[in-house]
């Protein structure tokens, strides 16, 4: 098996610090997230070196997101080495993104793809790409009252944990909720990430 960031004891406890932040709702702090986000690069550029820098940063951001959903969720033990489970889950995303390159490779490159009636859907998974402010998102949205964002949030990590995007359609069926107001809180958290970044702007931590 590969060495990767579990064996560092930082790493280990910034990843115990994310599961802490998660638990209660308060932002994580910047130098732990540095060290979850320049671990997780380090280690997928060890395993993947065909994989560009860009496509390492969305690897890992994409293995943070199904992290949290799963933390959220309870399938995360605390004293089953939460640091492995996070790094084979950034692994598998890697994993995805090779798969999805080796279908595009296939694919017409110069037919048109049709416009998408879920295009408003890029508004939460560009948020959702910023790891930096997903918890502090996450935390305004709770402290202003504004739960149905949350819920958002928490429903699209369930269904994108297995590699799926999921549509605007698959979101409504599960939440219950029209297009419309889907819409309408795909808007309001663009707004609300607008707020929270306005200030400083996200760590990369990808150097």
């Amino acid at each position: 098996m590969s060495a990767g960031p579990p064996r560092y004891e930082d790493f280990d406890a910034a990843v115990l610090a994310l599961m802490a932040a998660l638990e209660s709702g308060e932002p994580l702090d910047e130098a732990r997230l540095a060290v979850l986000l320049q671990g997780m690069g380090r280690f997928l550029r060890s395993r993947f070196n065909t994989l560009g820098r860009e496509d390492v940063v969305d690897a890992v951001n994409e293995g943070l997101v199904r992290f949290i959903a799963a933390v959220r969720d309870g399938r995360v033990d605390p004293d089953r080495r939460p640091a492995g489970y996070l790094t084979r889950t950034a692994e598998n995303a890697a994993l995805d993104r090779l798969r999805q390159q080796a279908r595009e490779t296939t694919a017409f490159e110069d037919v048109p793809e049709p416009e998408s009636e879920d295009a408003p859907l890029d508004a939460l998974v560009n948020l959702l790409a910023s790891q930096a402010i997903v918890l502090g998102l996450m935390a305004a949205a709770r402290d202003r009252g504004e739960h149905e964002l949350n819920v958002l949030i928490e429903e699209f990590l369930n269904l994108a944990e297995h590699g799926a995007r999921p549509t605007l359609r698959a979101l409504g069926a599960a939440l219950g909720v029209s297009h419309t107001e889907i819409h309408r809180r795909l808007e309001r958290l663009a707004s609300l990430a607008s707020e929270e970044t306005t200030d400083e702007p996200p760590a990369r931590g990808y150097e």
